[in-house]
């Protein structure tokens, strides 16, 4: 098909003002991009992902169409918006697992010693921030502790924590609301450094006897970072009391 000039000029306009479009909405879709990593708007990322390929895409195939690839000038433009597409998959896909990872749980692997699996702790809900502790109990129903006694009592379990970790052990909330127990130290500790079973004290505040069954949940626990803390030795001056609310404990009110 033969084209008069006119046309020819036409049509050169009309690839040349495509190639612009395709090249601004290219670089709008990467600013937004940019914007979504800085928002941490993850979900927004796979979407503009695409469409930046699909107008790296169109804006190669018009780079191709108008130049034919017959000059050098056209090679290096094709060339250039190729590896811009490619460098634009990387970026894709480094974004998809940068925000994998912000995204997902950290997991502490923890080596553990459990002489029952029933003893062994869990989780009773995939969002629970804590694994369920359990007793063990040697009498064949249950053990009664009255009001007001104090009780130690085995979990069955010894752990091996990460040096940088420690265990924090807290009652469920059943403990304290339904059976009126609670642990005895109100929040256990265990260091990284500690290899012995992992016990439980639990105190009945309530007025009546409660029934304790082997391998009923009781606490529970997560491990946590453990910072390490240096002192900074400082006189107690002005600089010290920057940013004192004044009054003391209890200060703020009921």
């Amino acid at each position: 098909m033969l084209y008069t000039e006119r046309e020819q000029k036409m049509k050169i306009k009309k690839e040349l003002t495509l190639i612009v479009l395709f090249s601004i909405n290219a670089g709008i879709i990467i600013l937004a991009i940019c914007y979504n990593i800085l928002k941490h708007q993850w979900l927004n990322i796979p979407t503009n992902g695409i469409l930046l390929l699909v107008s790296l895409y169109f804006l190669s195939y018009f780079i191709d169409i108008f130049l034919n690839k017959t000059t050098r000038a056209g090679n290096i433009l094709i060339g250039s918006a190729d590896l811009l597409m490619e460098s634009s998959r990387n970026m894709i896909n480094w974004a998809g697992e940068f925000a994998k990872k912000l995204t997902s749980r950290e997991e502490v692997v923890l080596d553990i010693v459990c002489e029952d699996e029933k003893y062994l702790p869990a989780y009773s809900n995939a969002t629970d921030a804590c694994m369920d502790l359990k007793i063990k109990i040697q009498e064949p129903h249950c053990y009664f502790l009255q009001p007001n006694q104090t009780e130690v009592f085995s979990t069955g379990i010894k752990v091996s924590i990460p040096t940088d970790y420690t265990m924090l052990i807290y009652p469920r909330s059943s403990t304290g609301f339904k059976l009126n127990c609670m642990l005895t130290n109100t929040t256990g500790i265990v260091d990284a450094g500690y290899r012995d079973e992992v016990k439980l004290s639990i105190t009945n505040f309530g007025k009546e006897s409660v029934c304790l069954k082997d391998g009923q949940r009781i606490a529970q626990f997560m491990i946590v970072k453990r910072p390490y803390i240096n002192l900074n030795p400082v006189c107690d001056d002005e600089d010290f009391r920057s940013g004192d609310r004044q009054g003391g404990i209890g200060s703020t009110g009921e």
